[in-house]
């Protein structure tokens, strides 16, 4: 099982798939416009310049993110 790293001890390689979680404060403008914390988790990648993108929402600002993590291996198939 892998565990969340902060964006702060290491980001991923760019273009690797992760899972982010992104957290908003009070008083921030989310991707959704409201202005109370917001939480949330995406499948995104990671590209150079500390840009994310999601796979449902796009960009995603490099502010919000706080912790990420490699994606699980795939279930096997029999």
């Amino acid at each position: 099982m892998h565990k969340w790293i902060s964006v702060k001890d290491r980001l991923p390689e760019d273009g690797q798939q992760v899972i982010i979680f992104i957290f908003v404060e009070n008083g921030a403008v989310s991707e959704r416009g409201t202005s109370s914390d917001y939480k949330d988790m995406k499948i995104a990648h990671h590209q150079p310049s500390n840009r994310w993108y999601s796979y449902d929402n796009g960009m995603v600002s490099s502010h919000a993110v706080t912790h990420w993590m490699p994606l699980p291996e795939p279930p096997e198939q029999n």
